[in-house]
């Protein structure tokens, strides 16, 4: 019986991480995969859309079931983070730790995402400007994490991303590396995010800096300012180089505006969680005083031919004469109790106090922080304004500086509110129990307790404007119609007593309508640099390659001196019987192909790595060999390849290739004409056959190790191996 898998080791390439030779299965089939950079964890998709990170040996960390169809993957080169595409045009960036959502970018799009690239660049020249330099937020407190609700999804409530918020976080260092994810969808339209200190920018040109028919792959150069792909065109694979000029000679300061707007889109989503958070915490509120003024209305309703004074009347008259009428007698002897009373007492404060602490610890703070970062970037758009270039607009700047100012007013106000009428209703519900009392006592005072005498004017107050109609409510009530409110948008700091001017004197703008202010007010402003950016992107070449298929695979490899960046191009077709390296210089800011190298790997040689007694059955000669999936690794080819019945994986320098020179004007670079060389020296080889056939790879050069992933012909069974 023939084995099911033989390593021949020729120069020891190839090991196994798994020494007992197990395959893995997955039930559903495996759709996408991606292997992480840093770590020992992979990601894919199956096809039930399910979305898995785990181990290499198979213990899966998290999973996800997704509603929209997962399109592409790709990891943080540091590993932190898994990038997320879907069908629908939206990528979304999830947690290593736990998969939970850290941000989802709209693309612009409702194209289906197709490619996803994450380049990073190393700076060691100086920021242009040094605003960064001092931190005024260092001494403000640090922001909490908020509390959890199964009712919303609250991204602040994980301890991780509010660490994101903490002064200590800020990496002022001007060597620091400079990011950019790069995503197409299969409309051909292109966002750039850019990625400084921290992990989501909003310098995209998410309204499509250049339309780019079918991209198949791309990537950026190791600048992150050129940027290489290769899509369809009528039928033609053509290779286009794209250009941003400001990558290249201002990155530091793409660096400090995307630096403090990622971080304010944080304040942003933070302040915006908080007021959902105190939302939450009111309806329980409201819910409470609910409770125990519908009794009124209960009691009324079973009693409709007895006559009584209003609530408030009979309360007020109870506490001028000590002497409870019919209808107050059952609704505070009958129906609280004491121990209602006493529950009513505990939620209520419990209430104030949690919506007080939201105020002190999350919201004030946050506005205050984001108040520190918007005067910098003020600053940063006016000194931009006197030199004539600037990603920033003043006058947007100054619409957010107003909205935030009308968002700390209210919060201010709402805070000195509940402050209040928690000691309104403190003094109220003592009074209350000292009455129930007095009432079910066999000997009740003459004269009440002179605390209650001197608490007067909070309990009336509490029974006159409060009871029935909290002040809080001003804060929180829905509205149908927002024209009724017009905020002011003048340049100016409003003034705090009169933060509004609305048609409806008896209303105010409620807090989840002040922060979605804030919220389309940064989006306005931060989309100003995305459009800046967006006429930057030049497409500096663009060279027809021949006739291709959607089926097309494209790897890309960079090679840099300090005098010339190369850019080695894998193309090939699934089944084919060659492959093409194509080599180009970047002249100009752009790609210019000089020589290609059509290549297939010698059957003889093939024939050699598979076992002597198996060997002898196989006849030679035709179309045995086909190439199934290529990539570089480092300075050679590793392939898959089926030779007869069997799938070989193996790989061989790139320096055996010989080079054809491309004439001038040569337009059908992948075309017949060219000759096909044999690769005869190969490096190693692993030979599989039997239950196991491998017909794609997966490879990622980890800082330890380069290792991959073999996957079967039906998707549903892998192994590993490494690279030495």
């Amino acid at each position: 019986m023939a084995q099911d898998i033989k390593i021949i080791v020729n120069n020891d390439t190839f090991k196994h991480l798994d020494t007992n030779w197990r395959h893995y299965t997955v039930k559903n089939g495996i759709q996408l995969l991606s292997l992480c950079p840093t770590m020992d964890l992979q990601a894919f998709v199956t096809d039930a859309n399910q979305l898995y990170v785990c181990r290499r040996n198979g213990h899966i960390i998290w999973e996800l079931k997704r509603d929209e169809t997962v399109t592409a993957l790709c990891w943080h080169f540091k590993g932190e983070m898994l990038a997320v595409g879907y069908g629908n045009g939206e990528i979304e960036l999830l947690e290593v730790v736990n998969g939970r959502t850290a941000e989802k970018i709209q693309t612009g799009s409702t194209g289906r995402i197709t490619s996803i690239a994450w380049s990073v660049q190393q700076k060691s020249r100086k920021p242009s400007l040094q605003d960064l330099s001092f931190d005024a937020t260092v001494n403000l407190p640090l922001l909490g994490a908020l509390p959890s609700s199964s009712l919303r999804d609250c991204v602040f409530s994980s301890k991780v991303l509010v660490e994101h918020l903490a002064t200590d976080k800020m990496n002022l260092n001007p060597n620091r590396e400079i990011e950019l994810m790069s995503v197409f969808d299969d409309h051909g339209y292109r966002l750039a995010n850019m990625f400084g200190t921290y992990k989501i920018g909003q310098l995209s040109d998410s309204n499509a800096a250049l339309k780019i028919n079918q991209p198949i792959s791309h990537a950026c150069s190791r600048e992150t300012a050129h940027h290489y792909l290769v899509s369809l065109e009528k039928g033609n694979a053509v290779l286009k180089t794209l250009y941003m000029p400001l990558l290249e000679t201002s990155p530091q300061h793409l660096v400090e505006v995307a630096t403090l707007s990622t971080r304010m889109q944080y304040l942003v989503k933070y302040i915006s969680e908080t007021s959902d958070a105190m939302y939450e915490e009111y309806k329980n509120f409201q819910s409470t005083q609910q409770k125990v003024t519908n009794m009124f209305e209960t009691i009324n309703s079973k009693n409709p031919d007895r006559v009584h004074l209003s609530p408030q009347a009979e309360l007020y008259q109870f506490y001028m004469t000590g002497i409870p009428s019919w209808f107050l007698r059952e609704w505070l002897a009958d129906r609280l109790a004491d121990r209602g009373l006493k529950s009513w007492e505990k939620k209520l404060v419990n209430s104030y106090r949690e919506l007080s602490r939201l105020v002190i610890e999350h919201l004030l703070p946050a506005c205050e922080r984001l108040t520190v970062y918007l005067n910098i970037l003020r600053g940063k758009a006016s000194w931009g304004v006197i030199k004539g270039s600037s990603l920033l607009d003043t006058r947007l700047l100054d619409d957010c500086i107003v909205k935030l100012c009308f968002i700390h007013a209210s919060a201010s106000k709402l805070l000195l509110v509940i402050q209040a009428e928690e000691q309104y209703f403190t003094d109220f519900i003592n009074w209350l129990i000292y009455a129930l009392a007095e009432l079910t006592s066999v000997e009740p005072r003459s004269v009440p307790p002179q605390q209650h005498i001197n608490q007067a004017g909070n309990i009336v107050h509490y029974i006159k404007s409060v009871l029935f109609k909290s002040e809080v409510e001003l804060f929180f009530h829905s509205i149908q119609d927002t024209s009724v409110f017009d905020l002011k948008s003048e340049n100016v700091v409003p003034d705090s007593t009169e933060l509004f001017s609305y048609k409806d004197e008896s209303t105010s703008p409620p807090l989840n309508y002040l922060t979605q202010k804030l919220t389309d007010a940064f989006n306005l402003t931060l989309n100003y640099p995305s459009s800046i950016c967006q006429r930057q992107w030049q497409l500096t070449s663009s060279i027809v390659l021949g006739k291709a298929t959607d089926n097309l695979q494209v790897r890309f490899q960079t090679f840099s001196t300090k005098t010339v960046q190369e850019e080695y191009t894998l193309l090939f077709v699934p089944e084919s019987e060659f492959a093409v390296v194509l080599y180009s210089s970047l002249t100009d800011h752009a790609l210019k192909p000089y020589a290609l190298a059509k290549f297939t790997l010698d059957e003889g040689a093939l024939l050699e790595s598979i076992p002597a007694n198996e060997r002898a059955s196989i006849s030679s000669g035709g179309d045995s060999v086909r190439i199934l999936d290529a990539t570089f690794v480092k300075s050679s080819v590793l392939i898959l390849v089926r030779c007869h019945s069997y799938s070989v994986l193996a790989q061989f320098s790139v320096d055996q290739l010989l080079k054809q020179t491309i004439a001038e004007g040569t337009t059908e670079l992948i075309s017949p004409e060219f000759p096909v060389q044999t690769i005869y020296s190969i490096k190693g080889a692993t030979v599989f056959n039997g239950s196991f056939l491998p017909e794609l790879f997966k490879y990622c050069a980890n800082v330890d190790r380069a290792s991959g992933i073999l996957v079967s012909k039906d998707r549903k069974h892998y192994r590993l191996f490494a690279v030495d």
